[in-house]
């Protein structure tokens, strides 16, 4: 995958190819996870021509963002549902580390945010997507994968 800042830029062929590879790595990480049908959505905007557009995966508990125009880091961050667009704090899983970790290493630093969480009311089962709300941890950005 292409993670190089600024190379769609009026790039047909390069944003054509990161969105199908974005799109293709989101599903990963949700089979990894684990996320039942209907407590996400995976989406692309596509923006103008000056950018790569943005690849979006929004579940009921995190909120997952990147591009290729500006910062070179995926954007993770808790939520309380599809609606909360603005969420808890922003934690960065960095380009190199998606290089060498690739879905695997972003599943491991999202669920490693959401096992920080104080689950607050009962769930059921142990997968992510069951998670219903949660105080925002006080952790450790530096990423680890166990």
């Amino acid at each position: 995958m292409n993670l190089k800042i600024g190379s769609a830029l009026y790039n047909i062929n390069v944003k054509s190819q990161f969105k199908k590879d974005s799109m293709a790595l989101l599903r990963k990480v949700v089979k990894i996870l684990g996320l039942s049908k209907g407590t996400y959505d995976i989406r692309y905007n596509q923006a103008g021509i000056a950018c790569s557009g943005d690849a979006i995966l929004h579940s009921n508990t995190f909120y997952v963002l990147f591009n290729l125009d500006s910062f070179p880091w995926v954007l993770v961050r808790t939520c309380k549902g599809r609606k909360d667009y603005t969420g808890g704090v922003n934690r960065q899983f960095m380009f190199s580390d998606l290089k060498t970790k690739g879905a695997e290493g972003l599943a491991c630093f999202i669920k490693k945010i959401l096992d920080s969480c104080e689950i607050l009311g009962g769930v059921g089962g142990n997968k992510v997507g069951d998670r219903k709300r949660f105080v925002e941890p006080d952790i450790d950005d530096s990423f680890e994968q166990s």
